[in-house]
């Protein structure tokens, strides 16, 4: 008996040495990341989506919809998310969620149908040709010199400048659009960008030929921003953006949405700003890579345009991603 009492008190300190060692070489592990999941369906909620692409802001990972419509985003650092679901036929959808370390967060996401030929004035998809696809018989008319090359769906076409007084630059020529008979319109395009001969309207409206007031969406080197214009006075001028230089030789979109008097800009879906501007231009004289429209004509953008459409209505931030998401 005092053999086993003397065994016990020679052996309990050694046990307990040798499980202080092994837990202090094994801690237990504090979990640093949680995991964002959902399940994405129709608005009406009585399907799911399949195939339907998520993804957060501040990125993590981009994942897509299972057979059940069920999703999951695993190492997500804490945090606030914006989650924003999207699949081809549907507005792209975002919800806010907060994610915790070691905690399943759940981000259900339903989505609308797309609305994004409701209020289609013209589209020009510059498959070849200038032809408006959106059966409003909108047809532009090509001029000078330019080419049909590969765009963001198909083709689109790459005008090539001819100086700052001759019109033997590519550009096209558009129809009046009647913007003062609109309360709201957006109008937006895909340009990538590869010199100017001088400060140039990617695309331009205009009242009077050879002057102000003008509209559009335009690049000004000199103060190396983007304008966004609906009616550009002595007095009124436009909402500017910076110009990056990652913007040359790549594909942009950029997007002018009008509404109550106010102008929002939006560059590759994202906002960058609003300010007011009431003088409207009608639209007399409307093109496409063209700066003036009397015996001083210029084309001064060397570039590809592609995806043009212009809208009767203001297009909301979700339609924009979702034309912007075209591109990728």
């Amino acid at each position: 008996m005092k053999t086993i009492k003397l065994l016990a008190v020679i052996l309990l300190p050694i046990i307990f040495l040798l499980t202080s060692c092994k837990n202090e070489s094994n801690p237990v592990q504090t979990p640093t990341t949680g995991t964002i999941q959902g399940k994405v369906t129709n608005s009406t909620g009585d399907s799911v989506i399949v195939g339907a692409t998520v993804w957060t802001n501040p990125p993590t990972s981009s994942v897509t919809t299972n057979s059940s419509g069920d999703y999951s985003i695993p190492d997500v650092s804490p945090g606030q998310y914006s989650v924003t679901a999207m699949k081809g036929g549907y507005n792209p959808t975002t919800v806010i969620v907060t994610a915790r370390a070691g905690k399943i967060t759940t981000a259900n996401i339903s989505l609308n149908l797309n609305t994004i030929q409701l209020g289609l004035v013209a589209y020009y998809p510059f498959n070849g040709n200038a032809n408006d696809e959106s059966g409003n018989g909108k047809n532009g008319i090509l001029y000078g010199d330019y080419q049909v090359v590969t765009g963001i769906k198909n083709e689109a076409l790459r005008f090539i400048a001819h100086g700052s007084s001759d019109s033997l630059g590519g550009h096209v020529l558009l129809p009046n659009f009647h913007f003062t008979s609109m309360s709201s319109f957006s109008y937006a395009l895909w340009i990538k960008e590869e010199s100017l001969v001088d400060a140039e309207l990617y695309i331009s409206f205009r009242d009077d030929p050879f002057g102000i007031p003008y509209a559009g969406i335009s690049h000004s080197p000199a103060n190396n921003v983007i304008e966004f214009q609906v009616g550009v006075t002595s007095t009124n001028s436009a909402l500017t953006a910076p110009f990056s230089s990652s913007y040359i030789n790549n594909f942009v979109h950029y997007c002018l949405v009008y509404t109550n008097g106010m102008i929002k800009g939006y560059i590759n879906g994202s906002f960058i700003g609003q300010k007011t501007q009431t003088a409207i231009v009608d639209g007399i004289y409307s093109a496409i890579a063209r700066h003036w429209f009397n015996n001083q004509t210029s084309t001064r953008f060397t570039g590809v345009v592609d995806e043009v459409r212009v809208y009767n209505r203001a297009l909301t931030d979700n339609e924009i991603q979702a034309l912007y998401h075209e591109g990728e």
